[in-house]
């Protein structure tokens, strides 16, 4: 642990009796905190348990004591003013065992900077909630409040929020409260500050009418099962023999519970046996681990595997990498002395490209990357966009690497989380498998990261923040842990394609393992469909497909975008749409499970409305439900192929634990003949008998306001399309489609990703959209529409006055302010400014320093996404 304390603390002497300083990041949401940091001083009883990553309490203000990390130590603090400073102390060291360390302290500032957020939320995403106590400031309304009268006549009780937070105390059931909940009360009650609230507080406590304390509850433990192990002396009766025989077949050990099943005893049996020392009980820890229960597939051993001579030449230039990226042949430079966290980076240590067709083997380069990295003492982290990509993956890195494996991502328990997170820490996982916050874990001896399906906008995080990406992240912790990053994918982002070609770090595998035959794509016409009286959901030439597959014992992948029964529900006879009352969206109509009547949701703020009979507006009973989504899609399945065996997968069906896993089996296994899903069924599936992919609506992603819908429609097509054929038999692909004529859809017909990529340069670079310029986008949101887009005016206005008189407006191009086109969400107005940065880091800079420094009044928030790709 000496990494985490100041070298004076281990190799100068003299030092034991100065006074240590300590920087703590403070675990509070305070608007003009921002990212400051805090020093305090280490009291002498705590200074052996003082190290960068313990989790303290220290007192902050108003708010009395207040959770923070130390991510700092020295005898040596900055001065301020005349340098007279009279430091607060550490009042309690909650976890003394280091979350992180001095190093990766540097990458947790410059997310923080990079992403224009505070620390304090790049802590708490990058640190599970479950591995520190939970700290709770409690408000109690003392016996003076109820005992002196009149008690209206006292001076402190003419303050207006002083009454207030009176009031909100005595209307709880116990006059007590957490500061959180009575802050929360306190401006719903009248319309004041924050500030207000905590001056209030402050007067409230200095006349002794309440008193604030700071409760702790233990975070997470680690689960223990008692357990049974035979002791020194020998049995003497038939009953004690008995037991002990038991517990000798089980290896001389077993749980307690096990031992009362199997041997028929009971508790007090048990405690005399261990009385007379024949047996003893033990506490031992029973490991979470959600990878406990996955199964290993039957697979060859790496010798047996045979690479293909495209495979060999792509694994043999990585490898090489790899090894000099351990061997240190990777010169290192300074980095930028102004950027946080500044250390040695390497000189070369782009991340490689390795752009491979669907069914090309890159997860088997992923395999022999990771025991090579593995081989030179170093861990490995594979990222993947969803979770429902894990389970097959899970089985495969278990079968090769064993107990060193483990998965992280949001669907895991807090005690999976918190087990999980303990044996990363000691070093037990060697090999990391994760969706997108899994590029957080602080991971010992990162050595390989790996993201698959690179191009997935889910490595994006949108809100809250920090908003980053997780590509963007990778990319900074290979630099500063010598690394190697490799992004995979069939259908690469246009800018790491580019970036890719540009610095020769591309590597390609243009054909199938077993040299199967991409899928033919057959693209079909709606409107001749409908022309000549087709007015189902399917064309003759999908459902005559589907039929054959059927008849020959074959799996059909059919996709719809879309979630639900139907996009929206409106009256035929005067026109009202049902939308959502706290969001400027239509309700989606979404049928129960064996009933007739559905209900309506909103997918944004989870309001909902039973079905309609009856229209509010003109109350016809003309009301309809339209468009198309996967639970109407299944219902047409049975209602046409009524002998089909149908499972549907989208969020509605997935939400429980592992449901994603036991969906995705029952495919994979034969146990249904057709599969019906969302974007969640285009990506990592890996099933021979599927011969068949249907895209219902394939010209659907094309027709979003987002200047990435042309890019985002030709990887969904060309994703889903690589499902198909990937066993003995050839796959093919229909394209139901109201707009044939697009070029990108014919691209997507015929793989051509180099055609589909040149031509989204070109629109992007005339357009100055990525990766020609940087996306940040600033969103101003509140109850008052008039308010909001005035204070989204003025921050345009000051921005452009800022950049004016530095870099000039011909490099940063401020679009807006505009309502976003979900322009109400949630009960709260929203404009943005959509900025294009085209002066590089130096904009991203000024940006950023002007925003920081940007204070918005009360009533408003303010929301900034550095690299956005949800402009809705």
């Amino acid at each position: 642990m000496s990494g985490n304390r100041p070298a004076s603390l281990d190799s100068l002497t003299g030092l034991d009796t100065a006074p240590l300083y300590a920087s703590v990041a403070l675990d509070v949401q305070i608007r003009d905190l921002k990212d400051r940091l805090f020093t305090y001083k280490v009291p002498e009883h705590f200074k052996d348990d003082a190290f960068v990553g313990a989790q303290v309490l220290v007192p902050f203000g108003a708010q009395g004591l207040v959770a923070g990390y130390v991510v700092s130590l020295t005898y040596t603090p900055e001065s301020y003013g005349d340098g007279k400073v009279n430091f607060k102390e550490i009042s309690d060291i909650l976890v003394p065992e280091p979350a992180f360390d001095s190093n990766y302290v540097g990458l947790l500032h410059w997310i923080a900077d990079f992403y224009l957020c505070n620390i304090s939320d790049v802590i708490q995403a990058a640190i599970p909630s479950i591995a520190a106590p939970k700290t709770k400031r409690v408000i109690t309304l003392n016996e003076v409040a109820f005992t002196i009268v009149p008690f209206e006549m006292q001076p402190y009780y003419k303050d207006k929020a002083a009454r207030a937070v009176i009031e909100v105390l005595k209307e709880s059931k116990s006059g007590v409260l957490a500061v959180s909940a009575a802050k929360q009360r306190f401006q719903k009650k009248i319309k004041q500050t924050q500030g207000q609230f905590f001056r209030a507080l402050t007067l409230l406590r200095q006349e002794n009418v309440v008193t604030i304390s700071t409760e702790t509850e233990a975070g997470t433990q680690p689960k223990t099962q008692r357990c049974v192990a035979v002791g020194m002396s020998e049995p003497k009766t038939t009953r004690q023999k008995e037991v002990v025989a038991v517990l000798n077949r089980a290896g001389g050990q077993m749980p307690l519970k096990q031992l009362l099943e199997e041997a028929k005893t009971t508790h007090g049996t048990v405690k005399k046996l261990e009385e007379d020392g024949i047996v003893f009980v033990i506490e031992e820890e029973l490991v979470r681990d959600p990878m406990a229960s996955v199964e290993t597939v039957e697979t060859k051993a790496r010798g047996a595997i045979t690479l293909t001579d495209q495979q060999e030449k792509v694994f043999a230039t990585l490898k090489q990498s790899l090894e000099d990226c351990f061997d240190g042949n990777i010169r290192l430079v300074e980095r930028d002395p102004a950027k946080p966290g500044a250390s040695l980076k390497s000189a070369n240590s782009q991340p490689w490209l390795l752009h491979g067709v669907t069914g090309s083997g890159k997860t088997e380069i992923y395999i022999r990357l990771m025991e090579e990295c593995l081989e030179h003492g170093r861990t490995a982290l594979l990222l993947v966009p969803e979770i429902s990509l894990t389970p097959q993956l899970s089985r495969l890195l278990k079968t090769r690497f064993g107990g060193s494996v483990a998965v992280w991502h949001s669907a895991l328990s807090p005690g999976e989380r918190y087990d999980t997170w303990r044996r990363i820490k000691s070093g037990d996982v060697k090999v990391l498998l994760g969706a997108r916050s899994a590029i957080l874990v602080h991971m010992p001896d990162l050595g390989l990261i790996i993201l698959d399906e690179e191009h997935d906008g889910s490595y994006k995080q949108s809100s809250p923040a920090p908003r980053y990406h997780a590509r963007e992240i990778a990319e900074e912790r290979a630099e500063r842990e010598g690394a190697l990053l490799l992004l995979g994918s069939a259908t690469p982002d246009v800018g790491t394609y580019k970036r890719a070609i540009a610095e020769g770090k591309i590597l390609e595998l243009p054909e199938r393992v077993f040299k199967q035959a991409l899928p033919a794509v057959n693209i079909v016409d709606m409107r001749q469909e409908f022309s000549e009286g087709n007015r189902s959901i399917f064309s003759n030439v999908l459902a005559g497909a589907v039929q054959e597959r059927l008849n020959a014992n074959e799996q059909i992948i059919l996709l719809i975008n879309r979630r639900g029964y139907a996009n929206h529900v409106f009256c035929r006879g005067c026109g009202f749409v049902v939308r959502c009352k706290n969001c400027s969206v239509s309700m989606v109509y979404h049928q129960k499970l064996n009933q007739s009547e559905g209900y309506m949701a909103c997918h944004h703020c989870a309001y909902t409305l039973n079905g309609l009979k009856l229209c509010p507006s003109c109350k016809g009973p003309f009301i309809k439900q339209y468009g198309l989504g996967t639970q109407r899609v299944e219902e047409e399945v049975l209602e046409r192929f009524p002998d089909a065996k149908v499972i549907r997968l989208d969020s509605d069906v997935a939400q429980t634990k592992g449901a994603h896993e036991r969906l995705l089996s029952k495919f994979a296994s034969g146990e249904a003949d057709v599969l019906i899903g969302t974007q969640m069924v285009a990506k990592g599936l890996d099933i021979e008998r599927v011969t068949l992919v249907g895209v219902l609506a394939a010209d659907a992603a094309f027709n979003m306001p987002d200047y990435r819908s042309m890019e985002r429609g030709f990887q969904l097509l060309t994703q889903v399309s690589g499902r198909a054929g990937r066993g003995k038999h050839p796959g093919s692909v229909i394209f139901q489609s109201y707009n044939v004529d697009m070029p990108v859809i014919a691209w997507a017909q015929t793989h051509n990703y180099k055609s589909f990529a040149g031509s989204e340069l070109e629109s992007r670079e005339l357009f100055e959209y990525p990766p020609f310029s940087q996306i940040i986008r600033v969103v101003v949101a509140g109850v008052d529409p008039v308010a909001t887009e005035s204070a989204c005016e003025r921050l345009a206005e000051e921005i452009g006055h800022q950049l004016e008189e530095t870099i000039g407006l011909s490099d940063v191009k401020i679009l807006g302010p505009a309502p976003c086109i979900i322009e109400r969400l949630r009960n709260k107005f929203r404009f943005h400014l959509i900025i294009k940065n085209l002066a590089g880091e130096e904009g991203r800079k000024l940006i950023g320093g002007f925003l920081r420094a940007k204070r918005m009044p009360p009533d408003l928030q303010m929301a900034v996404d550095v690299g956005a790709l949800d402009l809705l």
